[in-house]
């Protein structure tokens, strides 16, 4: 059965961007802590198209524990190109802290398949901006994204 996909323009809420848990074969003890506010919009028109302008600003917080580096330093996991900065946390992790302050505004084309996926695509139909598995609760549409390398779930509302 096709879900319904109400066409409508969508808040994006500070709590609206949700990581999944961090998943690191080679050190599972790692883990992932977003501090992130996300705000903007989401609009998808009948006609297949969508526009989406969103803002993203806080930092995530990755620890590691020390077992996992191989003997380097926490301070060589800075990388100041990408606002990363990493330092011991206590005896036994290090804490690495990624600024976020982004703004990201997109046109395109959505399409839904039948195994209730939908996809949100820049104009040229082929790079993915959203993709994943949706379902809608009342006033919100819920996508779980599967197109990045670190899933997460949107929690858009009307």
């Amino acid at each position: 059965m096709r879900r319904l996909l109400p066409l409508a323009a969508y808040r994006l809420a500070s709590d609206s961007v949700c990581p999944e848990p961090l998943r690191d074969p080679d050190c599972p003890e790692a883990t992932l802590e977003q501090n992130v506010d996300s705000t903007g919009t989401v609009t998808l028109a009948e006609d297949g198209t969508f526009t989406m302008q969103v803002s993203y600003s806080g930092e995530l917080v990755l620890r590691v524990p020390l077992s996992c580096i191989d003997g380097t330093s926490c301070a060589d996991g800075d990388v100041p190109e990408l606002d990363l900065t990493c330092a011991e946390d206590g005896a036994d992790s290090c804490r690495c802290v990624f600024a976020v302050d982004n703004q990201d505004t997109e046109d395109g084309v959505w399409e839904r398949t039948d195994d209730n996926i939908l996809a949100l695509l820049e104009e040229n139909a082929t790079d993915v901006v959203v993709a994943g598995e949706y379902c809608v609760r009342g006033d919100e549409l819920v996508i779980r994204d599967q197109a990045s390398s670190n899933p997460y779930t949107w929690i858009l509302r009307r």
